[in-house]
């Protein structure tokens, strides 16, 4: 057979929308499926071998006629060259877009063959019963690698890997194969094996173990200070059997990281970036960008901190959560290793878990942090020294900047009392208030009341001393304000403030954001209406108001970029949201939402305003770079906004019991901004 003088040069196809081989081969022969069933019987001889070789060439039968090819068009899919060279490219192996050129088919010019001998056939006879079906399947159509390469293209869809994922196991693998120092015998050890070749070749002991109650896991034994205990000083549980927690070594893992050239190289990014000369001089206006702008990290270096270039910055996060397998409360202990760029930082390679806490009770988390707390002090007073085979490598000076967490979480490490009570905020001394509008079971008004309000926004920061207890003066000789017991983070040199536990800008803002959905709400509003006044509400909006902001968020969804936001946007329901958001998409709902859809449906410009400096405040203290003048400019949002309920509390138009702790808290953003810049 000849191929067509018409078409010599190459010819291009698209690649099907698969990354199968396997579905490819699939593809092409359900595409002979396809065309033979579309044949008709008059198109059709009735004995494909009698047909003749020039009546083939000078009229080739329609059933030919297949999906992408011409009549003058005859190639054999068959042959094992075109399927190397059309399905096994290993140029954009898996773009979906890719297009490859095919070279046409060497002319056969064997006279002894038929073409229909290689074309899959359906023959009909009017006399038979039977309808035959010649379906021609090439033997042995892939090479070893080619089969090899389509088991392991299986195996990755079977397996759910991405496509990333299987180009590295290729290149890996193609490495291994072109490796000439790879014995043939050689063979690859599993999981399991190459853990235990590692911990055998490269021995490091990272972990440290102490012993915990038995029953309940509610506390753990100092080495020290509880030798002599018998039983559990929580749940009074006998200490004869034995129970084991495992945390990280802090020291070998730095030091494992240190001993890495590259690593170390990365870790010096504080020191370059961030040049003793310049924070004790600093040249032009501050700009908090990152950790290493803020007020406590100038003082530190102030102090010779961060002297060598290796000098290490910490952020330990805390935080409780539950598992979805379980009901037993735990809480896990994250180290953040500042001192890389800030771009890498937070990925899950530079981060590491120091130890996961949970117990069938409520735990004694300050057991558990003091002898962490005490490994961190140690490292401080006495720099790390990091050898590699006997050779000096670094010396690094370990400092922890802070220890965060949720509002809940915080008062815990606090030992704070909590926000319910009198003295609830815990960066400062401002006193609570009960509701000033509701009477209580002896007929007082705004005493003994459910709940405790924060308007007070300009009162005394807490001293260092007094989270420690220890503060004597004027203030702090009559009352602890609702500080229990002394901070387990006193040992630390970096405990210097209340900004040691900085606010969590996602939980604090995601609370306020349900709030404000509270107070628009008509089945939550009712809670902020001052009692007597309820219809002077300056919230109030109609279900007829939030179908229109549904349908306008049902509209908008398509016209947002998927690739830069990564929220869920539903559409809003005034009586399920709640259940519906998350702590991000709440913070997009405030941020995109109530400035767009939500302020349109009011009237009053006094309340539009208020809400616009709210948002404003919230967004611009969310920037990656803040400078002194969006620090001006977030105080006077956050003043403008206070004002404006501070009024509506005075005209009895609202409740003060909008002044929950969250509320009150943005009156320490910029305080904390200043202090940690994060």
């Amino acid at each position: 057979m000849q191929m067509s003088t018409n078409n010599t040069g190459k010819r291009k196809y698209k690649r099907a929308r698969t990354h199968a081989p396997s579905a490819v081969l699939f593809k092409c022969l359900s595409r002979y499926s396809e065309s033979l069933a579309q044949v008709d019987s008059s198109s059709v001889p009735t004995d494909t071998h009698n047909l003749s070789k020039d009546a083939s060439r000078e009229s080739p039968p329609s059933y030919l006629n297949f999906e992408g090819l011409d009549q003058n068009e005859w190639i054999h899919e068959e042959h094992d060259e075109i399927f190397e060279d059309a399905f096994f490219t290993d140029q954009n192996d898996f773009d979906d877009t890719a297009e490859f050129d095919a070279p046409e088919m060497d002319s056969f010019s064997d006279n002894n063959e038929d073409v229909s001998e290689n074309i899959p056939t359906c023959c009909r006879d009017d006399e038979s019963i039977y309808t035959v079906r010649d379906v021609f399947i090439p033997s042995n159509p892939f090479s070893p690698a080619q089969e090899y390469s389509i088991r392991l293209s299986n195996i990755c869809e079977e397996r759910n890997i991405c496509r990333e994922g299987h180009r590295q196991l290729i290149k890996l693998f193609n490495n291994m194969l072109s490796d000439k120092k790879i014995d043939k015998s050689s063979k690859l050890l599993g999981r399991e094996a190459c853990d235990k070749l590692i911990q055998r070749v490269v021995p490091m002991n990272l972990v440290n173990k102490h012993e915990i109650c038995a029953t309940n896991g509610c506390y753990l034994y100092d080495a020290i200070k509880d030798v002599d205990l018998i039983s559990c000083p929580i749940c009074d549980c006998s200490r004869n059997i034995k129970k084991e927690l495992k945390t990280i070594n802090i020291a070998a893992k730095l030091s494992e990281l240190l001993a890495c050239d590259d690593v170390r190289e990365r870790l010096a990014y504080r020191f370059e970036q961030y040049p003793k000369s310049e924070i004790l001089q600093p040249s032009q206006e501050t700009v908090y960008r990152d950790a290493f702008d803020g007020e406590l990290y100038a003082k530190f270096v102030k102090d010779g901190h961060f002297d060598n270039k290796y000098d290490i910055a910490l952020k330990i996060d805390i935080d409780g959560f539950r598992s979805k397998f379980s009901s037993t409360k735990m809480t896990m202990i994250h180290c953040v290793i500042l001192n890389y760029d800030i771009s890498e930082r937070f990925t899950r390679e530079n981060t590491f878990q120091i130890g996961i806490v949970f117990g069938n009770v409520k735990v004694n988390l300050n057991s558990y942090l003091r002898p962490i707390i005490k490994e961190l002090s140690e490292l401080h007073s006495k720099p790390l020294l990091v050898k590699r085979n006997g050779q000096q490598v670094a010396i690094s000076r370990v400092t922890t900047l802070y220890v965060s967490g949720d509002g809940v979480q915080c008062n815990e490490l606090m030992n704070f009392g909590g926000h319910c009570s009198t003295y609830g905020c815990r960066f400062c001394l401002t006193k609570g208030k009960h509701r000033g509008d509701v009477k209580n079971k002896d007929g007082i008004v705004g005493e003994g009341t459910h709940g405790m309000y924060f308007q007070d926004g300009k009162a005394l920061l807490r001293s260092r001393d007094s989270l420690l207890k220890i503060d004597d003066g004027e203030v702090y000789a009559n009352n602890d304000y609702n500080i229990n017991l002394p901070s387990v983070f006193g040992d630390l040199v970096s405990f210097t403030s209340v900004a040691f536990h900085p606010i969590d800008e996602m939980h604090l803002y995601s609370n306020i954001a349900k709030e404000v959905f509270s107070m628009l709400s008509p089945k939550y509003n009712l809670h902020f209406k001052y009692c007597g006044k309820e219809t002077d509400y300056p919230f109030e909006l109609s279900n007829n108001s939030f179908t229109a902001i549904k349908k306008s968020m049902e509209g908008s969804r398509q016209l947002i970029p998927a690739s830069c936001f990564k929220g869920s946007w539903l559409a809003m329901e005034p009586n399920n949201v709640k259940a519906l958001y998350r702590s991000a998409e709440w913070l997009d709902w405030l941020l995109y939402c109530v400035p767009t859809l939500i302020v349109s449906q009011f009237d009053d410009t006094v309340v539009i305003d208020g809400f616009l400096n709210l948002v404003r405040g919230i967004s611009l203290s969310l920037q990656f770079r803040i400078t002194e003048d969006d620090i001006k400019q977030i105080d006077k949002s956050f003043n403008h906004w206070f004002q404006f309920i501070d009024k509506l509390i005075s005209e009895k138009r609202i409740s003060n019991c909008i002044y929950k702790i969250n509320m009150h808290q943005l009156n320490h953003i910029t305080f904390v901004i200043k202090q940690c810049s994060i």
